[in-house]
């Protein structure tokens, strides 16, 4: 459509006018040229390219979810490092892996919570800390949420081992 009205307003230009508005017949040249450039270039090159751009958005938002996982990140902290809005980067986190950037950065914390619960030296208390949790209480709920355990039960599984 958008070429169509470009070639009539192309049409038109030269049709009332004739050649004595030159800048303006000009513009119109280069937008349908414009138009017929990018209508005939493949969609796969665009899909290509945008794919390209969201794989190192993702890739780049998780770097950071794993290099500042057990400090109290926001989305907006994220969003600032790949300069994207926050909306927007949800909506391609989500699309590109299935959970949303919260829920990523939560499993994140729960695996290192995982690997840190069979040190038996670390407490409940510093396992939060270093996981990035609030306090204990916050990692017990959101822990027995995904592992169907509490971290202390964990514990106890994995030592008996």
């Amino acid at each position: 459509n958008y070429l169509l009205d470009a070639i009539n307003n192309f049409e038109h230009e030269i049709f009332v006018y004739g050649n004595a508005p030159t800048l303006m017949l000009q513009s119109l040249e280069i937008q349908l040229g414009i138009l017929l450039i990018r209508n005939s270039l493949s969609g796969h090159i665009v899909l290509n390219i945008r794919r390209e751009l969201y794989d190192d958005y993702i890739k780049t938002s998780i770097a950071y979810m794993h290099k500042y996982y057990s400090c109290n990140i926001t989305i907006d902290d994220i969003c600032n490092e790949i300069y994207l809005s926050s909306s927007y980067f949800k909506r391609i986190f989500k699309n590109e892996t299935g959970n949303t950037p919260y829920q990523f950065l939560t499993e994140i914390r729960i695996e290192r919570a995982k690997e840190m619960l069979k040190d038996k030296e670390l407490t409940i208390r510093e396992v939060a800390r270093l996981c990035g949790f609030v306090n204990p209480g916050n990692l017990s709920a959101v822990f027995k949420r995904h592992m169907g355990i509490s971290p202390s039960e964990y514990r106890k599984v994995y030592i008996e081992k």
